[in-house]
């Protein structure tokens, strides 16, 4: 659902050079897949590279050669490894990012935990070592007149020997607080030792985790770069020579409007999701995308629109998606970047995802679309607001 291989516009630069006069298929021909991207995606950015990398490139635009098909193929699998490998990067710095952050938060937790154990090892010394000073003094204020107690009272003997039994079991005492507070004060050191070496693993993980971040946001600032640079590459290409359908009348369009393909829309919306047969599918007017057939001819209607608006007709990336291609991209995409197969509006053949100003928010393009795309039974449903995917439409007529 993220445009950022800018589809098949790419292939109509180099389809447009056919003379007008060639008729154009209204239904799906047989044996094609509905999901042949590799010869499509990125076509325009691969167009602009083969053009600049031949020789006399301008005189090509003007005398209308195409060139080597050869060639453009090859550009086309040059750019999509590139945009393939970048979104590699980010995945892969993504999740970096994410598992230190996991070890950071672990790290957080044992430092706490072993700071707390410190410091209560700590308060237990304190008070072994309080218990073992009281005992010292009451020995000592007990042992000085044990002389003299002796021979002056009559039962001196035995009170000596009963205070000195006292002194003894009081110094027995001390030795076992002082044993405490050496127990405690080592378990102190322990502690203090875990929670230094807890803090230095949550900041060795915190500058891991920022490196992680930091790689992940310049992996996704390259990949937002190409895919601007695409877009606009397959927006000024559509300017500079718009698409067989540019010539067409409003209501005909490049095979998805009205006739027998209009008729067929009850049919093609019996199938499962991404399971549409190929010829039931209905061509629009850009080359190479297709949609359900009264979703196909409400496009080619508001496509025809927006081309007198502005000049050209809408840029698009992404349109009918079978089965198989909706699996590889959930497995391929981040969580949630993504529809679970059987569940995307694309398999259904009523959304497409479009470019060449539609894909921004703030944009003259976008803002159009918002106002005239419902009068032809298309939105951008509100869960793709707010920035979420302002390149998505669906059908809804």
């Amino acid at each position: 659902m993220i445009p950022v291989s800018a589809g098949r516009i790419g292939g109509s630069s180099v389809q447009q050079r056919v003379p007008q006069s060639v008729p154009q298929q209204r239904r799906r021909p047989a044996g094609r897949r509905p999901g042949a991207r590799p010869a499509a995606r990125c076509a325009a950015a691969a167009l602009a590279l083969a053009l600049l990398a031949q020789p006399g490139a301008a005189a090509h635009t003007d005398t209308g050669d195409t060139g080597d098909p050869g060639t453009v193929r090859a550009r086309v699998a040059e750019v999509q490894k590139e945009l393939r490998g970048l979104h590699a990067a980010s995945d892969r710095a993504a999740l970096a990012y994410r598992d230190q952050r996991t070890k950071l938060a672990a790290a957080r937790t044992d430092y706490r935990e072993s700071a707390e154990k410190a410091d209560r090892a700590a308060e237990r010394r304190k008070k072994a070592r309080r218990t073992a000073a009281r005992h010292a003094v009451n020995a000592y204020k007990g042992s000085g007149a044990e002389g003299i107690t002796t021979w002056a009272h009559k039962d001196g003997l035995n009170e000596t020997m009963a205070r000195s039994g006292y002194i003894s079991l009081l110094a027995g005492h001390r030795d076992s607080a002082l044993k405490t507070a050496e127990a405690a004060d080592s378990a102190a050191e322990s502690g203090r030792k875990r929670a230094d070496a807890a803090y230095t693993t949550q900041r060795k993980t915190a500058r891991s985790a920022a490196r992680a971040k930091e790689d992940a946001l310049d992996a996704v600032r390259k990949q937002e770069k190409s895919m601007r640079s695409i877009l606009a590459e397959q927006t000024r290409i559509e300017r500079a020579y718009g698409s067989p359908a540019a010539a067409a009348p409003s209501g005909g369009g490049g095979g998805g409007g009205g006739g027998d393909c209009a008729a067929g829309a009850e049919a093609a919306s019996g199938f499962g999701n991404g399971r549409v047969p190929e010829s039931e599918l209905c061509a629009l007017p850009q080359p190479g995308q297709f949609l359900r057939a009264d979703a196909a001819a409400a496009f080619a209607d508001l496509d025809a629109a927006y081309r007198g608006r502005f000049g050209r007709p809408m840029c698009v990336t992404d349109s009918y998606r079978p089965i198989d291609e909706q699996v590889q991209l959930f497995r391929e995409k981040e969580q949630g970047m993504a529809a679970r197969p059987g569940t995307s509006t694309h398999g259904l053949g009523i959304a497409v995802d479009l470019c060449g100003g539609v894909d921004g928010e703030d944009t003259a393009e976008h803002r159009w679309m918002l106002a005239n795309a419902p009068e032809h039974g298309w939105d951008n449903p509100q869960w793709a607001r707010g920035g979420f995917e302002p390149w998505h439409w669906e059908y809804n007529g």
